[in-house]
């Protein structure tokens, strides 16, 4: 999606921030300002006893030399001691309430209700005052480790990449309060050579797909930014194979962050765990099994763009839910894992639910689509993704079952996976490899990986594999079938399981076809495979491009972008709402910038409530909504 849908939900979900408590003790400000008065109590009381004390020795009969060690000749300095050993004990205190680097953000807060990133984030500067919040945190001492007391530094990464950062210095005037998008701030000052692209501006983004508009939107251990040239799409980085991170602000029925963890780096592959929830997968298979609809029922799997054609290499059913709950759901929180938003229908294909059966398979090919895909097609819509036209961008495929033997999805072009990463154990066999014979209670056991690999030929490897699960007759010699089972134990193969995931781009940051990432669906070779795919377009997809009447060519639909303006006046408690999903807290001085399109629209809640509906109106490239007490209805 373009980079002009530039802002994103970064709401902590409920089980986020437990799982955050569990690495820090939480204290409001206000329980801290508590402990920090009880220790103060505590020293003057100390400081008073042994002001009596020593005043009691001083006024004894003691040996000669011994008062000038009592002295009490400036007590001013007996003060200044016990106020040393105050600090030294508040000091102390900080070191066990406050979190290590690597655990969460310690949120500062009067008030025991959730928050988001851009209002936990150091309130006082964003607003140009101190906050009594940040007086406690000014009195404890506690600064961000990222910022000082004027500067705050920001490594600024290229979409889609963890190294070779350009480090910047933002003063806090422009990290916090500037009314400007703060990527229109740091494009310039790493220059135009950095990424191409970004001279027609750019966005910023976190490591985890949220925008990043303002320094207010970067929790506090937090300092890199991800640059996004404009009309381009996020893409999530990563610093190798087997790297993992939770995605906390993404709602979810399971109530837990999404793992994260890197498969290849070169096409990007991402296992995804946590991304939806076992009623989901159950309600997408009965979904599919009960469609009606011609177009859309369970049925022989098609390829090609547009229509429907059925390919000798492609012998999966597949059926298409477009509109249902569950489907919607999936979509929407597809579009929040790659950083897109708000959601746009136009952006995706419909999600499409596949059963492989026994021996069914889909040989390797690219979800990236050529013009030799669509043959007279090609110029009804322009699928030059590198330049200006759309294609699919991301793959997010989910396994609805788990598979007893095959069914992997293969990427052929690359390695395979570390042992320590993905292990793909031969399965146990329900069929006696020496007779040959199937008997249900047979334990059996096909060769293991060690003893096919003294195969050297992977052909001759792969016959000993099918004959031990008593499946050869079923994959001719020579067939594209046999060829595939092959590659799927030699090359890069994800293992289908339940509730799983996986995430793969077919372009790269700048819109080129990563050839790369053509995969395949491996036959099931033993128990039948249920799944799911979505394909993320980087922009409206073919069927949404409109004929020009002046050229007969179908062109991309231009949406205008608007800078919109969110603020409350003296209203407290409100929430913003792109449409009904939660997008930010609207508090009273903290206007909200978002860009957003015409016919957008934006809602204001306080529990649930609506209080009011806002527009995005055409023509109007800025726009400026205000929250009012005066404006609201009364109830008697």
């Amino acid at each position: 999606m373009s980079s002009k849908i530039d802002d994103i939900v970064d709401e902590d979900d409920k089980m986020g921030i437990e799982s955050q408590k569990r690495n820090r003790i939480e204290l409001t400000g206000d329980e801290r300002m508590q402990i920090v008065l009880g220790v103060l109590i505590f020293t003057i009381v100390v400081a008073l006893s042994l002001y009596s004390y020593l005043y009691f020795l001083a006024s004894s009969p003691i040996p000669k030399g011994f008062r000038s060690h009592t002295s009490l000749s400036s007590p001013i300095v007996v003060f200044g001691k016990v106020f040393s050993l105050f600090n030294y004990v508040r000091s102390r205190l900080l070191s066990i309430t406050l979190p290590s680097a690597t655990s969460a953000p310690y949120i500062w807060s009067r008030k025991k209700s959730r928050k988001s990133a851009s209002a936990r984030a150091l309130d006082g500067d964003v607003d140009g005052e101190a906050s009594e919040d940040e007086d406690i945190g000014s009195l404890l001492g506690l600064k961000s480790a990222s910022s000082s007391a004027h500067h705050v530094k920001l490594q600024v990464f290229r979409n889609g990449e963890w190294n070779n950062p350009v480090i910047i210095s933002l003063n806090k005037a422009e990290c916090f309060k500037s009314t400007q998008d703060l990527g229109e701030i740091v494009c310039p000052k790493v220059g135009l050579g950095f990424l191409a692209g970004i001279d027609k501006g750019c966005s910023l983004f976190s490591a985890y797909g949220t925008r990043v508009t303002s320094c207010s939107d970067l929790k506090p251990e937090e300092d890199s930014v991800f640059v996004v040239p404009q009309g381009r799409l996020f893409m999530l980085p990563s610093t190798g194979v087997g790297y993992r991170m939770e995605i906390h602000h993404i709602d979810m029925p399971t109530h837990l962050p999404i793992v994260v963890e890197t498969l290849s780096l070169q096409p990007r592959i991402f296992r995804l765990v946590n991304f939806f929830s076992s009623e989901e997968a159950d309600m997408l298979v009965h979904n599919a099994l009960t469609i009606e609809e011609e177009s859309h029922r369970l049925k022989r799997s098609s390829t090609g763009a547009t229509g429907y054609t059925v390919d000798n290499k492609r012998t999966s059913e597949g059926a298409f839910d477009t509109s249902s709950d569950v489907a919607m759901r999936i979509k929407r929180r597809s579009f929040d894992m790659l950083g897109i938003f708000p959601f746009d229908e136009s952006f995706s294909d419909g999600l499409q639910v596949l059963r492989y059966n026994l021996s069914t398979a889909y040989d390797t090919h690219m979800d990236w689509i050529g013009t030799h895909s669509v043959g007279t097609e090609a110029t009804d819509h322009d699928y030059d993704s590198a330049g200006e036209g759309t294609n699919r961008y991301a793959t997010i495929i989910l396994y609805l079952s788990d598979v007893e033997a095959g069914g992997e999805t293969v990427f052929p072009d690359r390695e395979p996976l570390p042992a320590a990463v993905e292990e793909l154990p031969v399965p146990q066999t329900l069929c006696d490899g020496a007779s040959g014979v199937c008997d249900a209670n047979s334990t059996a056991a096909a060769p293991n990986d060690s003893e096919l690999s003294a195969i050297k030929d992977p052909d001759a490897a792969t016959t000993a594999y099918l004959e031990a699960l008593n499946v050869s007759d079923l994959f001719l010699e020579g067939s594209w079938q046999r060829k595939m089972i092959t590659q799927c134990r030699t090359r890069l193969a994800v293992k289908p399981k339940r509730l799983e995931a996986i995430l793969f781009y077919s372009q790269f940051p700048d819109g080129q076809p990563d050839y790369s990432s053509k995969h395949g669906g491996c036959p099931v070779l033993q128990g039948q495979k249920w799944a799911a795919n979505l394909w993320v377009w980087n922009g409206p997809r073919n069927g949404y491009w409109k004929k020009n009447t002046l050229t007969g060519k179908n062109e991309k639909p231009v949406a205008q972008s608007v800078s919109a303006s969110f603020e409350s006046k003296d209203v407290l408690g409100a929430r913003l709402y792109w449409e009904d999903q939660l997008w930010e807290e609207l508090s009273p001085g903290r206007p909200i910038k978002v860009n957003t399109f015409s016919g957008h629209k934006w809602n204001v809640k306080i529990d649930n409530d609506l209080l009011v509906s806002w527009v995005i109106e055409d023509g109007k490239p800025s726009q400026r909504f205000i929250l009012s007490s005066e404006d609201l209805p009364t109830y008697s």
